[in-house]
Parts: structure tokens; C-alpha cells; sequence
């Protein structure tokens, strides 16, 4: 736990540069992110339980 402790120190200017970059990268994808809440996507058009 001491090296991960003490490598964490050591690069911790390089850490504060790639955690916000990072997550600026993942943010950008969000504009793609989709919500389908239909009932048809789990269910094929000949399921027998939409049928009932």
C-alpha cells in the first residue's frame, strides 16, 4: 500500500491532468446516449405473452 501510496505522490501533477481530460472525453459522448423505455425491445412481434 506504501509504493501505491507513495507512486500516487510521485505523479500526482499527471494524475490531475488526465482525470479531468478523461472525463471531459467520456462527457463529449453523452450527446449520444439514448433511452428506449418501449415495451417492444424486450419482446418479439410474435412473442406469445403480447398475444395474451
Amino acid at each position: 500500500m506504501t509504493k501505491f501510496v507513495d507512486a500516487i505522490i510521485k505523479l500526482r501533477w499527471y494524475i490531475a491532468i488526465i482525470i479531468p481530460l478523461l472525463t471531459l472525453a467520456i462527457g463529449t459522448q453523452l450527446k449520444d446516449l439514448e433511452f428506449e423505455g418501449s415495451y417492444r425491445v424486450w419482446f418479439a412481434e410474435d412473442s406469445k405473452i403480447l398475444r395474451d
